[in-house]
């Protein structure tokens, strides 16, 4: 569950990183 839960936190990490290159 602990690697699921870093998984998570990098795709988020991710999702905010390209909502930046998008705007």
């Amino acid at each position: 569950m602990h690697f699921l839960a870093i998984s998570m936190f990098l795709q988020t990490q991710d999702v905010m990183y390209l909502i930046c290159l998008m705007s």
